[in-house]
């Protein structure tokens, strides 16, 4: 039987090091992952692998053309750490070639050190574009623009929590998220209150604001939700009734759908109006 050699623990992990400490904060592992989290937040489809050996660089994998375009947008958008060349906006794209001239100026213009190969067709007939590898700081640059980008979406999200608390429904799953406001789930005397909040006196429904398991009744407070919120903003909105789950403790609940950041801030100026 083969003898294992000891393991050498004298070396601390970079896990051992917590996230606000400046050790770890100045590693490409810290810019990952907050690059990843503001990516997803963006929708932004991403695919970035693990840090190299050295722990100094990462590569960003392969884009399609949607997230190529999309990517370039947010960077052209950006504020600049210095005036680019030339004031003009990126040039037109046109098919693959031109999304990757067009990122890498409005990259250049951003500031974000980006090194895109060549476009490539995959096995599934798309065309990719390697974004090739980003060190720590481009990473962090990266992270920064798109955070940029996100402070309507993040504005909104605070908005509806604190409009929802206001009408005393609880939203504890309510969050920022591919690119939306993710309303979560709500309990049945919380949706009640919802649709009290949304609709005159006169017109409110003869709903129950307890948690029975009565599945004609919650689907009926459903549908009546979804139709005061698309009134509000004027988009069709989803919103649909859930059965207890014994397993889990987890109440008869009302799912609520997405809302854009602009059709978010028009809910929450009509719950704080009322």
């Amino acid at each position: 039987m083969t003898t294992l050699p000891a393991a050498d623990l004298s070396t601390p992990l970079l896990t051992d090091v917590g996230l606000t400490d400046a050790a770890f904060a100045a590693t490409i592992y810290a810019a990952l992952g907050r690059l990843n989290g503001l990516a997803r937040t963006a929708g932004l489809q991403l695919n970035p692998g693990f840090p190299d050996e050295e722990g100094t660089s990462v590569s960003l994998g392969d884009a399609d053309e949607t997230t190529v375009v999309r990517l370039a947008g947010l960077l052209s958008t950006a504020p600049a750490p210095a005036p680019p060349a030339s004031g003009n906006p990126p040039e037109a794209v046109d098919g693959m070639d031109g999304a990757a001239r067009t990122l890498l100026t409005a990259a250049r213009a951003a500031g974000v050190e980006l090194t895109p190969g060549a476009p490539r067709t995959g096995d599934d007939g798309r065309n990719w574009l390697p974004l090739g590898h980003i060190g720590h700081a481009g990473a962090m640059r990266l992270a920064d623009v798109i955070e940029h980008h996100l402070a309507g979406l993040f504005e909104a999200e605070q908005a509806l929590r604190a409009a929802l608390s206001t009408a005393g429904v609880t939203a504890g799953r309510l969050s920022a998220d591919i690119g939306a406001v993710d309303l979560g789930d709500i309990t049945i005397p919380g949706a009640v209150a919802l649709l009290r909040r949304l609709l005159p006196a006169g017109r409110v429904p003869d709903v129950p604001d307890t948690d029975p398991d009565d599945p004609p009744a919650g689907e009926a407070l459903a549908g009546h939700i979804a139709r005061a919120v698309t009134a509000v903003t004027g988009r069709p909105f989803d919103a649909s009734y859930t059965h207890p789950c014994h397993w889990c403790s987890h109440g008869p609940a009302i799912v609520l759908g997405r809302l854009q950041p602009a059709d978010a801030q028009a809910l929450a100026a009509r719950l704080t109006t009322v």
